[in-house]
């Protein structure tokens, strides 16, 4: 009975801690990206009656950028405007390229072509002030962050659901510490691998740290890195399989030819 109530007890801290870790008590607290009102600068229906012009100028502005989900008013609309630039150059270079196409049917890949066209990765942003850390993680505040914050963006991305065959990528930025966690698709970690997602990881959270460039900045370096490489490997890709159909075409063709030639004699190959 004492062990049950210790085990309970322990618990409880523990939930306790990991709630408070964030402003957001939890994962499931944080807007969805389809919820524009919560998602822009985190107004209330109370708030938006009686938000002025400029604020109703701003909504609509905001109400374009469906890829972001910023409730406490983190970054300024001049950052999420170079934010969508970024974006907007991968779209334009890379957007039709149609990365699902082996994994959907005719049907669902025209449907999703018909949004613009487009039908490439698919990009997620999560923004937060800051990570609330209490007495109890203070002692490894490192191990607790990146533990939490690595959960909370892949909840975070289930919950969103914005690809189709794992082809989504969220972005989740703190401005207090100054952090990004990344959570991908199951067919992003398949073709760039675990090791290179978190190297882009890590070298953008060291230049959080240490350059004096704008976050803002950082994170579009990386929005343009983690477009090359998606599309460097997804041209590799082709390539492989094109250069495998050829072998297989090959392969075909020889044993069509010897089939062929079963039935003849012999000695008529040489006539």
């Amino acid at each position: 009975m004492i062990f049950l109530l210790i085990k309970i007890f322990y618990l409880i801290i523990l939930f306790s801690t990991i709630s408070s870790l964030f402003s957001f008590n939890s994962v499931c607290d944080f807007p969805l990206l389809d919820d524009r009102l919560g998602c822009q600068r985190g107004q209330t229906l109370g708030d938006k009656l009686e938000e002025n012009e400029e604020q109703k100028q701003q909504k609509i502005f905001l109400n374009n950028f469906d890829w972001f989900c910023d409730p406490e008013s983190s970054i300024s609309m001049s950052e999420v405007s170079a934010l969508e630039e970024t974006i907007n150059k991968l779209i334009k270079l890379y957007g039709e390229n149609c990365v699902c196409k082996e994994d959907l049917t005719f049907t669902n890949l025209e449907e999703i072509k018909s949004e613009n066209n487009y039908c490439w990765h698919r990009f997620g942003f999560g923004f937060l002030k800051k990570l609330n850390l209490n007495n109890d993680v203070i002692r490894n505040p490192n191990l607790w962050i990146n533990n939490y914050g690595n959960n909370f963006v892949n909840v975070l991305r289930e919950r969103w659901g914005i690809g189709n065959c794992g082809e989504d990528i969220v972005i989740f930025f703190v401005q207090n510490p100054k952090m990004i966690f990344i959570s991908t698709g199951s067919l992003i970690k398949q073709r760039l691998g675990i090791n290179k997602i978190n190297q882009l990881i890590n070298q953008t959270n060291i230049q959080l740290l240490k350059s004096s460039k704008p976050p803002f900045r950082i994170l579009s370096n990386l929005i343009e890195n983690i477009g090359i490489f998606l599309e460097n490997n997804l041209n590799k890709l082709i390539k492989n399989n094109n250069k495998q159909i050829k072998i297989n075409n090959q392969i075909i063709s020889t044993t069509t030819t010897t089939t062929t030639r079963s039935h003849i004699p012999l000695w008529a190959w040489f006539i």
